[in-house]
């Protein structure tokens, strides 16, 4: 809508333009999901290379992408943490990395989650070899998505201010100017029409928090109160972890660790998820599969039952 015919992307025009796709040429009910455009401006631009191929094609090339995303995210996490897998666990692995309930649900659904969870583990594996601005850049990107990144963002910050990683700071910086800059010179009203569209997104969606779904749903004599204050013990234990980033200068085990908790967190406490976004938490799951793998006897094979295990688990 954007590309050819010049229609501000966040209007009601183009909310309606894509009900009427999505609804079989109906506009939306009030009690059907109203999907408006949820995402940063500079969305268009990475869709920008697809706008004049025939919708078969853009599907296609669009899930292949994301498909890839998810591979190339696990692979880039094995190398994060130093793992080589014999063949035959990586061959697992792979398959495991497409297979996996949450993976399969983000191809399906052509989401933005698998490129934000490739994007993420390229930035720290682009830190621990010290190629700063390209871990920058790569941060910058996953805001194509905020609620998977907006906590680790400013711990990864924190971090190379702590520890003078001055070129990370202005790869993020330079990359961020970048695509919002390119975004007011195309659209200037984008920022608060974006802002006004994600405070609207709660009001049509019913996915709620993991932890609203504990207290609410599977344990509501607990209500919003113990909501309330196990949010603010999560976000205690992980400020006092951030603290603790003063002492890692670079990708440590620790470093990774705290890095773990807090895409635990990110996905623990925001007003709304999906379980497309736990892809990030692959992160944290193969630092604790590479631990057994290291101190169990038999931990290769442990391993690959437990990837099993999730497997059959997630899709019942």
């Amino acid at each position: 809508l954007f590309w050819q015919e010049g229609i501000d992307p966040y209007s009601q025009t183009a909310t309606e333009a894509i009900q009427r796709v999505l609804y079989g040429g109906q506009l939306a009910r009030p009690d059907q999901d109203q999907v408006l455009f949820v995402y940063p401006f500079y969305t268009v631009f990475q869709l920008w290379p697809l706008v004049n191929l025939d919708y078969a094609w853009v599907q296609a090339i669009w899930l292949v992408f994301v498909q890839f995303s998810l591979i190339g995210g696990v692979i880039a996490t094995l190398r994060l943490l130093e793992w080589r897998q014999p063949p035959w666990l990586l061959a697992i692995t792979l398959l495991w990395s497409v297979i996996m309930y949450n993976s399969t649900r983000t191809i399906i659904l052509g989401q933005f989650a698998g490129p934000i969870f490739l994007w993420l583990a390229g930035s720290l594996l682009a830190l621990k070899h010290k190629q700063d601005v390209l871990a920058g850049a790569l941060l910058s990107l996953t805001t194509l998505k905020p609620q998977m990144s907006y906590l680790i963002i400013p711990a990864l910050l924190l971090w190379a201010v702590w520890h003078k990683r001055w070129h990370f700071v202005a790869g993020f910086a330079g990359a961020m100017a970048l695509l919002a800059g390119l975004s007011f010179l195309l659209l200037p009203s984008w920022l608060s029409s974006f802002i006004e569209q994600v405070l609207y997104y709660p009001d049509y969606t019913v996915t709620p928090s993991p932890l609203r779904v504990i207290t609410g749903t599977f344990f509501p004599q607990l209500g919003q109160p113990v909501e309330y204050v196990l949010i603010g013990l999560l976000l205690l234990v992980m400020l006092w972890q951030w603290w603790q980033l003063r002492h890692e200068a670079s990708v440590t085990r620790k470093f990774l660790f705290i890095i773990s908790l807090t895409l635990i967190v990110t996905n623990s406490i925001i007003v709304r998820t999906a379980t497309t976004n736990y892809v990030i938490m692959y992160i944290p799951l193969f630092l604790l599969l590479h631990t057994i793998s290291r101190r169990w006897r038999g931990g290769n094979v442990w391993v690959a039952c437990i990837l099993l295990v999730f497997v059959v688990c997630t899709w019942a």
